[in-house]
């Protein structure tokens, strides 16, 4: 069907065209039968005059041929003087369309259904996709690299988070579903490759919102996280420009295109409590994590459950009343086993999350480069771990940073969260094409 003209290409009438697409609604009259009929750019409706045609029912695909033509309101149509039905649709699809089943849709077994009868979760794929390449597009004219990655690691990736294990009857050993893309980015800034980045899906073992999502990591080296940051305001910033009003929310445009405000990790905390909790006494600090629902436990160190207590605040509670992005910098290092350590000896390190509206969008990471002090961050990791069979460090990480590694500065932008802000949702469901749950987006 090589002469198939697209809808949206359809501007001016008297015009021989061949289109095909979905019928979505049809209308029968005495003597005329009109027909909406959409394809991946648009819809137009039919009109067929000659009743010796075939007519289609709602759901089919057809091709139609015929000239275009204005209504008398105005609406640009095409009279039709041949129609083929080209696959022939069910009675599932018509009800679909007509709403009758709409709100009982399966999300797995029915998500197709799901995609056809609802224009607005056809235009966030879309709005997907378009977000995904401006972001690519952005990476690549400041010199970026885009690589391809596995999904299977003989390593579990390098984090405390719970990674899905999977067996190979080939290999004959668990192999494991990547958690996170920095560990392949950073073994090729080792390699000489110094702007590099990655689009792809990540798994973690921890709820059913978090089993899939997608992320964009990217490593830059010889960098620091202040470059970074400004790299990511520059692509916010295109985003906001290049993605239309019509396709995502234009008040959280005009916010999210605003300056990104930082604040440190524990002056947010400082503002929130009205005191520095680093300096508080331990029985009132405990009885403030109690209100927030946060149990320190005792069999771990008390500066680390600080710490982990501050990020649980900061995600629930204060970073839902930031107005705009707000980077909340220098998280304390002993939650920041990839991040390098501040030098001025604050227990600091050079790792950040931005935040808005209780959202954590993006991190950023003055990386460790030095393969000794890495060793010794997963050590002190899992002698904190509440699983002490588990090992969370990455040999194949560890291995490469043994050959020399240059400073460098890393960033993960989690595309869920960001496109559920743009889009102004909050269910998984709703920025992903097909979703494993309907789950509320995580934090």
């Amino acid at each position: 069907m090589k002469n198939r003209s697209i809808i949206s290409s359809l501007a001016i009438e008297s015009v021989n065209v061949t289109v095909a697409g979905r019928i979505v609604a049809l209308r029968k009259m005495k003597n005329y039968c009109f027909c909406d009929m959409t394809d991946m750019s648009g819809k137009i409706q039919l009109v067929i005059a000659d009743m010796e045609l075939a007519l289609p029912n709602v759901g089919d695909i057809v091709k139609a041929e015929g000239k275009t033509s204005r209504t008398k309101t105005g609406q640009l149509s095409i009279e039709c003087s041949h129609l083929l039905i080209i696959s022939q649709s069910t009675i599932e699809v018509a009800n679909a369309l007509k709403n009758v089943s709409y709100n009982k849709f399966d999300i797995n077994r029915q998500r197709t259904l799901n995609i056809i009868a609802n224009e607005d979760l056809k235009k966030m794929i879309k709005v997907r996709s378009s977000f995904i390449e401006i972001i690519r597009q952005q990476l690549r004219l400041n010199g970026f690299l885009e690589i391809d990655a596995p999904v299977l690691s003989y390593s579990r990736f390098a984090g405390t988070a719970d990674a899905f294990v999977v067996k190979s009857r080939k290999v004959e050993r668990d192999l494991y579903l990547r958690g996170t893309l920095e560990i392949y980015l950073k073994e090729l800034v080792v390699a000489g490759f110094e702007k590099v980045f990655q689009v792809g899906d990540c798994f973690r073992n921890e709820s059913p919102s978090l089993m899939e999502f997608t992320l964009l990591e990217a490593n830059w080296a010889y960098a620091d996280s202040k470059e970074m940051l400004n790299l990511i305001q520059n692509i916010i910033k295109s985003l906001c420009e290049q993605l239309s009003d019509s396709d995502v929310d234009p008040s959280m445009k005009r916010i999210l295109a605003k300056k990104i405000f930082t604040v440190t990790f524990w002056d947010a905390l400082n503002k929130y409590f009205g005191l520095d909790i680093r300096k508080a006494e331990k029985n009132k600090v405990l009885n403030l994590a109690k209100k927030e629902g946060y149990i320190f436990r005792k069999s771990v160190d008390y500066d680390y459950e600080l710490a982990k207590f501050g990020y649980e605040v900061i995600k629930r509670k204060v970073s839902k009343e930031f107005k705009s992005i707000t980077f909340v910098s220098n998280f304390p290092s002993c939650i920041s086993p990839l991040a390098k350590k501040m030098q001025d000896y604050s227990g600091e390190a050079d790792r950040g999350y931005g935040f808005f509206k209780g959202k954590r969008l993006f991190e950023i990471v003055g990386e460790v480069n030095d393969f000794q002090e890495q060793i010794t961050n997963f050590q002190m990791q899992e002698e904190r771990s509440h699983n002490k069979a588990q090992s969370f460090k990455n040999d194949n990480l560890l291995n490469s940073l043994s050959y020399g590694c240059p400073p460098m500065a890393g960033v993960g932008i989690n595309v869920n969260r960001f496109l559920a802000v743009l889009l102004k949702t909050n269910t998984t469901s709703d920025v992903m094409p097909f979703p494993l749950t309907s789950s509320a987006l995580p934090l």
